[in-house]
């Protein structure tokens, strides 16, 4: 997370920190200091529903439990909103699978798939890519097109298209809002 914030932070964007009163203590000063905000949650669960409710796309770097919950939340919203009949208000959710890291989430949900306990359609706005530099261009795309853009541009990108190190998306520049720190991953 504070490789994303110092990143996000050198290349001009607005940061703003969620952190937990829990984590308080264990805080980086110097990072928080590059905050364009902070809000102090009061649980995980209060971090989750302030950054969820401040985003518009999710992106998910290889993490731990906390990252798995609050991917697997996002997920959950989509589906809810699928059935609601409101599917212009998901968010995409694009898992960047650095060294093949998701791998083993992939072949969950694909045996979840099979098995009937997941639909394809709840898939719809997950995409995979394998850089940081693609997760970003996928975000410019959807920040300028919005879904019209994503379906457009990004089918090889979609769960069930995806084929690790294939032609997810050819990127013909990196991004500019992708700092320098992030276009080695």
């Amino acid at each position: 997370m504070g490789a994303v914030a110092r990143g996000a932070s050198l290349s001009g964007a607005e940061v703003v920190g969620v952190v937990p009163s829990t984590w308080a203590p264990y805080s980086q000063p110097e990072l928080c200091r590059k905050f364009s905000a902070t809000v102090h949650a009061r649980s995980l669960e209060h971090r989750r529903t302030e950054m969820l409710t401040r985003s518009n796309a999710v992106i998910c770097l290889p993490g731990g439990f906390g990252t798995d919950d609050e991917f697997t939340e996002v997920l959950a919203v989509n589906q809810t909103y699928r059935y609601g009949k409101v599917p212009e208000q998901r968010m995409p959710v694009i898992f960047v699978n650095i060294n093949g890291y998701y791998e083993d989430y992939i072949n969950h949900v694909k045996r979840g798939l099979r098995e009937g306990f997941r639909s394809i359609e709840d898939m719809d706005a997950v995409f995979i890519v394998d850089t940081a530099v693609q997760a970003s261009s996928l975000i410019d795309i959807f920040e300028s097109e919005g879904w019209d853009g994503l379906n457009a541009q990004a089918q090889q990108c979609r769960f069930l298209n995806y084929e690790r190190n294939g032609d997810c998306f050819e990127l013909s520049q990196p991004s500019k809002q992708v700092p320098e720190l992030a276009r080695n991953n």
